[in-house]
């Protein structure tokens, strides 16, 4: 008998990077929609670290409230987190910190909310100066500390985004920060590779 296959739903969480891959990028990530439905959930400049006080303009509670609301919403089977890219360009929050906080989030998804399989996407490099000068140094050992823990972690798993190692002029905006319309397509493939192996390896 032929097994009709589960139909996957996937939430990818982030901040403006994810907010604007949902905008601008095709639809359900260019999926076949008989086995995949994609969410994307982004809060444009988004912390990890937040407080009211931030008095942030699209951020208005933290990245776990936000995150419940978007499970309770999507009920997803796997959920790719692209998070603590803007924590790592504040000089108060360790790399430490971003990446224990980001696990946290990861972690609270397999517990609280029967999440199969959680990725979590490294840090994308920024073209031009940050705030911090060192901010590219603090991605790198964001991803390499990110990596190694989720080693010792079921159901997590870090993701490198390819072709992104550096960060070169084609893949961002005139900002540096976001990614430009090629960026855009090549982190929808990214993307799409990575969802596709997710379903294909959960047991």
């Amino acid at each position: 008998d032929l097994q009709i296959m589960e139909k996957k739903k996937v939430l990818i969480f982030g901040h403006s990077l994810v907010h604007w891959q949902g905008k601008y990028y095709s639809s359900n990530l260019k999926l076949n929609s008989n086995e995949f439905i994609i969410n994307f959930r982004g809060v444009r400049g988004a912390n990890l670290f937040w407080k009211p006080s931030d008095n942030k303009r699209f951020q208005k509670k933290s990245m776990a409230r936000y995150l419940c609301d978007a499970v309770k919403d999507t009920k997803p089977q796997i959920v790719y987190l692209q998070v603590g890219g803007n924590d790592l360009d504040r000089s108060f929050v360790s790399v430490e910190d971003a990446v224990v906080a980001t696990l946290s989030l990861a972690e609270f998804l397999l517990a609280g909310y029967g999440v199969e399989k959680v990725c979590i996407g490294h840090a994308f490099h920024q073209r031009l100066k940050s705030k911090l000068p060192s901010y590219n140094i603090r991605a790198r050992k964001y991803n390499a500390l990110l990596t190694k823990k989720v080693t010792l972690l079921s159901n997590i798993s870090a993701i490198s985004n390819r072709g992104f190692a550096l960060a070169s002029q084609a893949n961002y905006r005139k900002d540096g920060i976001h990614l430009s319309n090629f960026g855009i397509s090549l982190w929808g493939r990214n993307l799409r590779r990575t969802i596709i192996f997710v379903r294909d390896t959960i047991l």
